[in-house]
């Protein structure tokens, strides 16, 4: 399957989503530019793996100075390199020779090039400004990655184009883990865990500063790729955005699960990431809820990130309605894991006593679930316990929790060796735990398990979540959100201007009521309040009252005057909404990194008050809009929540939908209806607050 139709080959035209991955996973030829001879250089650790893990293609060194690096022959300069086919070039030079570098590689025939160097975080910076020219210049075919960035892994091929410091202590285990990261530094980290574990990687990008190619265009390229089977993301911000419809697309089309830690979640978060990468990121509430709708499970820190991947790669993925099996060598351990599934969604404990036979242990224990057996240096009646249950058919995973205290590592690890998984033999996946993240076996022991499909997890509690979340549907029903509300901007315009902008609304009507006399144009019940050029919150200042007569209404009018004068502002005059409505709070506004949103919530003076909001894309089509506000808490209390009527969700949604066009066509920076009434029937807007682009 290809992400971008035909895959073209490196030499006819610019790569992007498979063809580019699968240009970058398996180059013919790779170029190393500022090669360094000094082996206990960062710049020399590119060239050395690739002589040392594995590549086979054609290999070129550019280097002014040195005749052979490593060995390997060096050309003076780029522009005396043969024409290259399918060629990849790493790219390590200080930061002011690199626009050139880069124009001399595309002249050249490269298809891609890795750009290691910092030097371009800042916007404003010279090489980073000569940089983009050279990118965006008519003509211009091949992709860059990074700069600043680590590099990219490819195990199967050896084409190590990076100088990851873990590659220095371990080769790597060729595996079915795809890793995209948009920091190098984590990307190591996370890297670093998952090799100590045993896991096998297929491949791995760090994106950098992304100038040219973004975090989701190589997602959908592994995604496209037969030697992955999950794909490990880790995103401070979605710069290109573009992809991400492709990438979902992808995602929901090969069934391959898409675990993503997300960083830059709150206020602090987004400014360090707008200081590390010059990113702008936005709310969290809104990625979160498209990347859940996109077919993502967002995890919350970079461990269970490695536990759901170390356990897709041993248990696979999407197993609904799993039925788990314990065994351990605590009691309190068994009752914690008990515990966590039946907490979580997606999960069961399955019971074994209902067939005895199906589960042979030893004749000391009775078959229960969890299954503690608590007898110290018996390993062989641990591992033959753990067998049993695995060949049962009763489990679809089993989980056992060992300790160093009570079994001897190299027996518990040959013995779950020996359990094949074979066709001949089939066995359920086995995750296997400590008691805790102290108590754990060594990284051989460990490395023995994983080769022989084993997930190794630090502790029953993570095991269980993991297990979760890669049992978990893609499209996540939403949560409601954290509850925080967006706040409202400041004046701009008023109902007036508003209303021409959004004349499809169902608005409730009012007039001018420059005098008193003015303000009796709808009669009695009213309201008399500011227009909202200049003032925001009317309550806060005095500036709305009903009036239910003539008394009223001349102490109502001179209050709002007086507040509209003080803050340039308009009286109106204004009918009240029919009775009997729900109240709402609409609202749309630009994302920087997922466009166009709208956040629905309880809506009047409890809009700060009461959590729980629906979040919707403006790239949602109509069911999935729908789907997303009624599987939400604001949704529900549309349905009939506990007797009360069912609202008309058509209605609310078209006031959505307004909204968000609005916005995402430019007319408006922002938008707040407040409070939008929902019926049975039909909906009224009453108050607006919005701001032009």
């Amino acid at each position: 399957m290809s992400v971008t139709g035909a895959r073209e080959t490196a030499g006819s035209s610019r790569l992007d989503g498979a063809g580019l991955v699968d240009l970058m996973c398996a180059p013919s030829e790779v170029v190393v530019v500022g090669a360094s001879a000094d082996e206990s250089k960062l710049s020399s650790r590119a060239l050395a793996f690739l002589l040392r893990y594995g590549y086979r293609g054609g290999l070129h060194v550019v280097h002014p100075r040195h005749e052979s690096i490593l060995g390997v022959p060096c050309v003076p300069r780029i522009k005396a390199l043969p024409r290259l086919e399918r060629a990849v070039a790493i790219v390590n030079l200080p930061a002011h020779l690199v626009p050139a570098a880069v124009s001399d590689l595309d002249e050249a025939g490269a298809g891609a090039a890795v750009v290691i160097g910092s030097g371009f975080e800042s916007p404003s910076s010279r090489p980073r400004r000569e940089l983009e020219e050279v990118i965006r210049r008519p003509g211009f075919r091949m992709r860059v990655i990074g700069p600043n960035c680590v590099g990219t892994m490819s195990v199967g091929s050896g084409a190590h184009l990076n100088f990851s410091t873990v590659l220095t202590r371990r080769a790597p285990r060729l595996g079915r883990i795809g890793l995209v990261t948009q920091s190098g530094a984590l990307g190591n980290g996370l890297l670093m865990g998952l090799l100590r574990r045993g896991a096998g990687i297929a491949h791995w990008f760090s994106t950098g500063n992304e100038m040219d190619t973004g975090a989701m265009e190589l997602t959908a390229g592994l995604l496209a790729r037969d030697d992955v089977d999950v794909v490990g993301i880790f995103l401070e911000g979605l710069t290109d955005i573009d992809w991400f419809d492709r990438v979902s697309a992808a995602a929901h089309a090969c069934g391959k699960r898409l675990f993503v830690y997300k960083a830059a979640r709150t206020a602090a978060g987004r400014a360090a990431a707008g200081g590390h990468t010059g990113r702008l990121v936005g709310p969290n509430d809104a990625t979160a809820a498209v990347l859940a709708e996109a077919g993502f499970t967002e995890v919350d820190d970079l461990a269970t990130l490695a536990d759901c991947l170390v356990v897709s790669a041993a248990c696979g993925t999407g197993h609904r309605d799993a039925a788990v099996g314990i065994v351990t060598v605590s009691g309190a351990s068994g009752v914690i894991g008990a515990d966590r599934v039946h907490e979580a969604p997606g999960l069961r404990l399955a019971e074994p006593g209902r067939d005895q036979q199906a589960v042979r242990l030893d004749p000391r224990l009775e078959s229960a679930n969890p299954l503690d057996i608590p007898f110290l240096n018996e390993t062989g009646v641990f591992t033959s316990a753990i067998g049993a249950y695995r060949a049962s058919g009763i489990f679809d995973v089993t989980v056992a929790v060992t300790s160093g205290l009570a079994h001897d590592p190299a027996t518990l690890v040959s013995d779950l060796v020996a359990q094949d998984r074979g066709p001949s033999a089939p066995v359920a996946p086995l995750v296997l735990c400590h008691l805790s993240e102290d108590d754990r076996l060594g990284e051989e022991e460990t490395a023995r398990l994983a080769a022989a499909g084993v997930a190794v997890v630090p502790t029953v509690e993570r095991a269980v979540a993991a297990l979760a979340l890669t049992s978990a549907p893609r499209t996540r029903a939403p949560d409601g959100g954290s509850g925080a509300h967006v706040p409202s901007r400041g004046g701009g315009l008023g109902l007036d201007e508003a209303r021409a902008v959004l004349p499809g609304l169902p608005w409730v009507d009012w007039a001018p009521a420059p005098t008193v006399e003015a303000a009796r144009r709808f009669g009695f019940p009213a309201v008399v309040k500011a227009a909202g050029r200049g003032i925001v919150h009317r309550s806060e200042l005095g500036a709305v009252a009903v009036v239910t007569g003539e008394d009223e209404l001349r102490e109502a009018f001179a209050r709002v005057a007086a507040a509209c004068r003080e803050h340039d502002d308009d009286v109106l005059v204004q009918r009240m909404a029919p009775p009997g409505g729900t109240e709402f709070f609409v609202s749309a506004m630009e994302h920087p990194e997922v466009g166009p949103f709208a956040l629905v919530r309880p809506g009047g003076l409890l809009t700060e008050l009461i959590p729980g909001q629906a979040i919707i894309s403006h790239r949602w089509n109509a069911p999935t809009r729908r789907r997303r506000l009624l599987g939400s808490p604001v949704g529900r209390l549309c349905d009939g929540y506990r007797g009360r009527p069912v609202l008309d969700v058509d209605a609310l949604l078209d006031v959505v939908a307004t909204a968000l066009d609005a916005v995402a066509a430019g007319q408006l920076g922002f938008v707040e209806l407040n409070p939008v009434f929902l019926y049975e029937s039909g909906a009224a807007t009453v108050d607006v607050v919005a701001g032009q682009a």
